[in-house]
């Protein structure tokens, strides 16, 4: 009787945790890559964090395709991407994005594309 109440209380506890674990994510963001840049690395920290975790793209992420991405929740994300333009040339990309606006995320890779986005000397893009 001991062991079903326990597992009774575990199964309770789990069930009534997971509404406020679910409002600690972060927001899901939808990505559409019009930059004519095909990226290999995507990687993403929250606040700043030097844990920068593992490549968020399972495979090359081409021109024109979509991607969905599960942000951590944090007051800002600072993004590293890595891919090859279609000529050749490499690039390397550091931005950071406040958490209010998920959105411009899709922006800067949207202006990126158009070329309204000014690459620095450390290749991190101006807006």
């Amino acid at each position: 009787m001991k062991t079903f109440c326990f597992l009774f209380l575990t199964g309770l506890t789990v069930f009534l945790a997971q509404p406020f674990a679910d409002s600690l994510k972060g927001p899901s963001v939808t990505l559409v890559n019009q930059t004519g840049i095909t990226f290999t690395v995507l990687l993403v920290a929250p606040g700043g964090s030097e844990d920068w975790g593992e490549n968020l793209l399972l495979q090359e992420w081409h021109d024109g395709e979509q991607i969905t991405l599960n942000l951590p929740l944090a007051p800002y994300w600072s993004f590293q991407g890595e891919g090859t333009f279609p000529s050749g040339d490499t690039v390397e990309l550091d931005f950071i994005c406040p958490a209010q606006k998920p959105s411009e995320i899709g922006l800067l890779f949207y202006r990126l594309g158009r070329g309204e986005v000014e690459l620095l000397d450390s290749a991190s893009p101006r807006l």
